[in-house]
């Protein structure tokens, strides 16, 4: 099934292409207004598993299709879903690198399963998750916008934030968490 589908969705890249040169691959003629030159590799997964994919490059211009996901973007909106809610039950990043692995894609890195996750301390005294967000990666950029989210959402009257203490998290919960900059401590145990 997954040779399959990288056969049709590669040549389906090579007729559009054609269409975009004005003539097929090795033809001559006096419409021809382009020619290719070469291939640029680039996986693509699915859910029949990881296919590789050879998009035509071209020797005057660019050529991407609109439907083809950009790189390091998922073609699956579940499989995010699925890291997220791995992560949250405590699964090791080795783990689900070998879990994405048995369902036929090549793996994932770092990057593609950071999540950010916040849970606070409500008034009865019990946990609650407070927000879930998938990053490219733990920057001052992504941990500001997570805090964002939150206090867009009605997140007040934090006290205490407790992490890794990471030098991004900790300017960002100081930037957006309002008044008196929280406590930031780090994490000594898993509560």
């Amino acid at each position: 099934m997954r040779q399959m589908l990288a056969t049709f969705i590669n040549a389906l890249l090579s007729a559009d292409v054609d269409a975009v040169c004005g003539a097929g691959y090795n033809s001559r003629s006096d419409e021809r207004v382009n020619s290719r030159n070469g291939y640029r590799h680039r996986e693509l997964d699915t859910r029949a598993g990881t296919i590789d994919v050879a998009i035509p490059k071209l020797r005057a211009g660019t050529y991407f299709p609109d439907w083809l996901p950009q790189r390091r973007r998922r073609a699956e909106a579940a499989l995010c879903s699925v890291v997220a809610t791995c992560y949250l039950l405590g699964v090791s990043t080795r783990r689900m690198d070998k879990l994405v692995q048995s369902l036929g894609i090549t793996g994932l890195s770092k990057s593609q399963v950071s999540v950010m996750v916040a849970t606070g301390v409500n008034a009865d005294g019990h946990r609650e998750v407070l927000g879930v967000q998938i990053a490219t990666g733990e920057t001052h950029a992504g941990w500001l916008a997570f805090f964002r989210d939150l206090t867009a959402r009605g997140l007040s009257g934090v006290e205490l934030v407790t992490s890794d203490a990471h030098a991004g998290l900790v300017e960002a919960a100081a930037a957006t968490l309002g008044g008196e900059s929280p406590r930031v401590g780090r994490r000594l145990s898993n509560l």
